[in-house]
């Protein structure tokens, strides 16, 4: 029940009944208006002025149905009543899943390639396996005795040669022939170190332990004789190598 409704009632219940108001007068005019409207009116209450409201009950009805349009049965039109809708339920909003965001990744540490290039290796020269040296050129000594005593020039010792001469008696010991242990001629050898020749020749020896021994050999076989007398070489080479007690020799001749 609301405020004024509730005045209302406690004014009646305090008035009983009050005489029949002039049904022409506007609210503030009624002067013999018992307290009832009077205090509705003070209140601010509008009375419709074409309302007989003589009595108590027909003033209540007519203030609570007052400016309200009659049907054409003379009956007044009900009030429409107000259907209050119902709250809507609080939608709560879906929680935002939380974006965990991506570790960021280590930055890799990038070490410069830096290429390698392949070796150069040096070019080196061919070298003769070790032997007695000092053996090698006393037989080049010998040689050039030799050669003078038939008036020949003697021979110079030409270092390649020398050390053509020096892989030559190595080789000897696994192949002692003028074939090479590949298989090749001796001359290959001369290829191999570089040297160039127009005309080439070879003595092979073994066992004599000296160098007048392996002279004095050379000189009592014809072949090597030829070699050593023969007047177009101009150079000589000449290698010693001993392998256990033994030793082998060679020579190089080429003009």
């Amino acid at each position: 029940m609301s405020v004024i409704p509730s005045i209302i009632l406690s004014a009646v219940l305090a008035c009983g009944g009050c005489p029949a108001p002039n049904s022409n007068a506007a609210c503030g005019t009624y002067e013999s208006l018992c307290g009832v409207r009077e205090i509705l009116c003070g209140m601010g209450v509008d009375f419709c002025p074409n309302t007989d409201c003589g009595y108590i009950e027909d003033f209540l009805n007519d203030y609570f149905n007052c400016g309200n349009q009659n049907s054409g049965n003379g009956q007044t039109a009900p009030v429409p009543e107000i259907t209050i809708a119902p709250a809507l339920p609080e939608v709560t909003p879906p929680a935002i899943p939380q974006i965990t965001p991506e570790p960021a990744l280590p930055e890799a540490t990038m070490k410069p390639v830096i290429p390698t290039a392949a070796p150069t290796r040096a070019p080196q020269a061919t070298q003769a396996p070790q032997g007695d040296s000092s053996y090698a050129y006393q037989v080049v000594e010998l040689v050039n005795q030799e050669r003078a005593k038939y008036g020949l020039s003697a021979l110079s010792a030409d270092e390649t040669l020398m050390r053509a001469a020096q892989t030559r008696a190595v080789e000897t010991v696994r192949s002692f022939a003028h074939t090479r242990p590949d298989g090749s001629n001796f001359s290959s050898v001369l290829s191999e170190y570089g040297v160039s020749y127009r005309s080439a020749g070879e003595n092979i020896a073994y066992g004599q332990r000296t160098p007048q021994e392996v002279v004095t050999a050379w000189m009592n076989s014809s072949g090597h004789r030829a070699n050593i007398l023969n007047s177009r070489y101009g150079k000589i080479g000449v290698g010693c190598y001993k392998n256990g007690s033994t030793y082998y020799w060679s020579q190089l001749f080429t003009d």
